[in-house]
């Protein structure tokens, strides 16, 4: 069993200084380290978006009031698309109103990071949906793909339906 040796009292780690790998090789930048490649300049925020694990979704109902609801988001071309089951009150809501606000957190969506960001979201056809469901699997993997499994056999592709999301530009 090996032992995990802390640092002295006042002495910080440095993160990737001190491993010896591939990015401790001559010639690389912190740009180059996984860890530090969006520490200068903020990626967009559909790229943020993208890479989060979960995204808090938040809808309206028709008196104003905000929804929140953590889902599992991918992104496909200049949007970001989610899959829900088709008689969920978010999808009732978005066909109400298309108006969003998306914002990074945790699985349970309570505890948030990062900007809240508006969007327009739209509900997705058959075909469309497919493509979503093709995207979430390929962005989580195994887990991805055994919650579709499991989504099929509860009902299948008529029981679940696409939702793609256009964030609004930040001016």
């Amino acid at each position: 069993m090996r032992r995990c040796v802390r640092p002295p009292r006042g002495v910080r780690r440095t993160g990737f200084g001190s491993v010896k790998g591939p990015f401790t090789a001559l010639g690389t930048t912190a740009a180059d380290r996984p860890r530090d490649r969006y520490r200068g300049d903020m990626p967009p925020e559909l790229e943020r978006l993208a890479a989060e694990k979960y995204v808090l979704l938040i809808t309206f109902r028709r008196d104003g009031r905000a929804v929140p609801t953590a889902v599992w988001a991918a992104r496909e071309g200049n949007e970001l698309v989610v899959w829900s089951e088709r008689n969920a009150g978010k999808v009732k809501r978005i066909r109400n109103s298309g108006a969003v606000r998306v914002q990074a957190c945790d699985t349970r969506g309570r505890r948030t990071h990062g900007a809240e960001v508006p969007g327009t979201a739209r509900l997705l056809d058959h075909s469309d949906s497919g493509r979503v469901r093709e995207a979430i699997a390929r962005k989580y993997g195994l887990v991805g793909r055994v919650g579709m499994f499991f989504s099929r056999l509860r009902g299948g592709p008529e029981r679940t339906i696409g939702i793609a999301i256009v964030l609004d530009e930040a001016d």
